[in-house]
């Protein structure tokens, strides 16, 4: 199965994934959202995604979704 990392400002991937929750009745598997906030630095975003990715990665591959100022 193919993850899911929603990289997006504020608790807006976290409320994505509540949505899904609901639709689902359960938490999706292979599904996670980073926080960020406009002041935050990309570079410093970084390790923390590739960490989150590997972590979501079963073999098939991490689609990550972003919502980044300036990305």
């Amino acid at each position: 199965m193919i993850g899911i990392l929603i990289i997006a400002h504020g608790q807006l991937g976290e409320s994505l994934i509540d949505c899904a929750k609901h639709v689902m009745n359960k938490q999706p598997p292979q599904l996670a959202a980073i926080a960020v906030n406009t002041s935050d630095d990309p570079a410093d975003v970084l390790p923390r995604a590739q960490a989150m990715i590997e972590q979501l990665n079963t073999g098939d591959g991490v689609l990550v979704l972003s919502d980044m100022y300036g990305a």
